[in-house]
């Protein structure tokens, strides 16, 4: 049980610090200290990913496109829906490649350089606007239903060029997305989570552990200002990566 508390604080420390990568270190350690299969691991992988979305969505609420985030997040439910019954039947290779190969994509995308360009506000009465809500939501959905991940690193910066939304914009929208598109796809998988053996008092640990330490970073930064949290954040998320490729390969 004491594990799982353990989980939760190196889950929170990880989205104190990056704001993000909660299921990349979820996952290896649910594999390996709570003895869960891959598959098992990326479905309750999902309840971090879903409290470290919504929580660092509603600081920057105000900025969120409502719109393309809720019609991308119930287009999302097709792809979770589809791929739930497919995960089932996949092999744990296909699995772990998967989650891998989507793990080191996020890790070059946060180090490429955001460029400041001017963005046009999207027709969102357009066939085009339309097409690419239903494949944004759809491959969203297959993401995180197979890899357990929230997708966020690779949503943000489609939201950003594709749909043409500023930085601040794309990253709200993108986790207010997540929120929704990861409790879908968590109850989409209702044939694996009856096969998942976990304890309301495991997920409990797991929430709390979460919450004291991304609480207890965040306040600790903040009195540390001065610090370059964006290098910090980039590094943090990296090494996280590397270390989830190594434990998954073990």
């Amino acid at each position: 049980m004491f594990t799982w508390g353990v989980i939760g604080l190196l889950v929170g420390s990880v989205l104190g610090l990056t704001g993000a990568g909660g299921a990349l270190i979820a996952v290896p350690f649910l594999v390996h200290l709570a003895e869960k299969t891959i598959f098992e691991a990326t479905l309750i992988s999902l309840i971090p990913v879903f409290f470290a979305s919504s929580l660092n969505w509603f600081f920057q609420k105000n900025l969120t496109h409502y719109l393309t985030a809720i019609m991308i997040a119930c287009f999302s439910f097709f792809g979770s829906y589809l791929f739930s019954d497919i995960k089932l039947i996949s092999s744990p290779l296909l699995v772990k490649s998967t989650y891998l190969s989507l793990a080191v994509i996020g890790a070059i995308l946060i180090w490429r350089k955001k460029k400041s360009t001017a963005h046009s506000k999207p027709n969102k009465q357009s066939l085009l606007f339309l097409v690419k809500t239903v494949l944004s939501g759809f491959i969203l959905g297959v993401i995180i239903t197979m890899t357990g991940l929230g997708g966020g690193v690779l949503l943000t910066p489609w939201l950003h060029y594709a749909f043409k939304y500023p930085l601040k914009n794309a990253v709200a929208t993108s986790l207010f997305t997540t929120t929704i598109a990861t409790a879908i796809s968590f109850f989409n998988q209702k044939t694996l989570l009856s096969k998942t053996e976990i304890l309301p008092q495991q997920i409990l640990l797991l929430i709390i552990g979460i919450l004291i330490a991304a609480i207890a970073i965040k306040l600790t930064t903040k009195q540390y200002e001065n610090l370059p949290m964006d290098q910090i954040r980039k590094w943090v998320y990296t090494t996280v990566v590397l270390f989830s490729v190594i434990a998954m390969l073990l």
